[in-house]
């Protein structure tokens, strides 16, 4: 068994992988796994999701949000200064790393190659390709919003919505296939309304874009017009 790098020394690695990994860039989300490849040493396969924690507890990351598992992250400013020392500090220059790790992706990016959703952890663009309705779209991560309280009214009324639409069976047999596909995007889309922050992009995929679809569908007035409030409402707290 080759010996691995200690844990204190792997964690100054990877924030400059990191920091590497994104091209510095402090608004993109960060690929632990992607980075980690540009620490050859030997590592235990767990360390990098418990590296950006413990980054992020300490401010050199930061947590956009949180579903539970996974968490995505973002380098910090002052994440990219240490970053920045470290490397020089062993007589390494980031951006000939960037060069030789980074830009390739980047190429490789503009080539139009997919990226699934929702893989979320491999993401290091603010630009993903998914599939909105069998056909393919680009969603934008966009700007991150902060979140005010009515988040969790909307979140509490979403709820409410999805469990009336599901035991008043408010949508055709048709309809019902389409709707259970939306059903995970929803949940995740209230879960993204617990958070501080979020990506603006995130909660029109997971949230504004089910409501929509779901609006001219429904059978009942009532509902129809509690889904509009709704889409006002998600629409507002995606401009904040």
């Amino acid at each position: 068994m080759k010996k691995r790098l200690p844990f204190h020394i792997f964690l100054d690695e990877f924030l400059v992988a990191c920091a590497a990994s994104v091209d510095k860039k402090t608004d993109t989300l960060i690929d632990a796994v992607f980075a980690a490849r540009y620490i050859k040493a030997p590592f235990d396969e767990s360390w990098p999701d418990s590296a950006m924690k413990l980054l992020c507890n300490n401010g050199l990351l930061r947590g956009s949000y949180t579903l539970g598992k996974p968490t995505l992250y973002n380098l910090t400013g002052e994440g990219l200064l240490r970053a920045e020392m470290l490397a020089a500090e062993r007589g390494e220059d980031l951006d000939d790393l960037i060069e030789a790790h980074a830009r390739p992706v980047a190429r490789k990016q503009a080539t139009g190659e997919i990226v699934p959703f929702p893989i979320l952890r491999q993401l290091d663009s603010p630009v993903l390709s998914v599939q909105e309705d069998g056909l393919p779209a680009t969603l934008t991560l966009g700007s991150i919003i902060s979140l005010r309280g009515a988040a969790k009214v909307v979140s509490r009324d979403v709820k409410a919505l999805v469990t009336q639409i599901e035991t008043e069976r408010l949508l055709p047999e048709a309809d019902r296939p389409a709707w259970s596909e939306h059903l995970p995007r929803i949940e995740m889309g209230r879960n993204l309304l617990k958070a501080a922050q979020v990506y603006a992009g995130m909660l029109h995929f997971c949230l504004l874009s089910p409501l929509q679809w779901v609006l001219p569908r429904l059978t009942e007035d009532g509902a129809r017009e509690e889904v509009q409030r709704l889409v006002v409402a998600t629409e507002g707290l995606c401009e904040a």
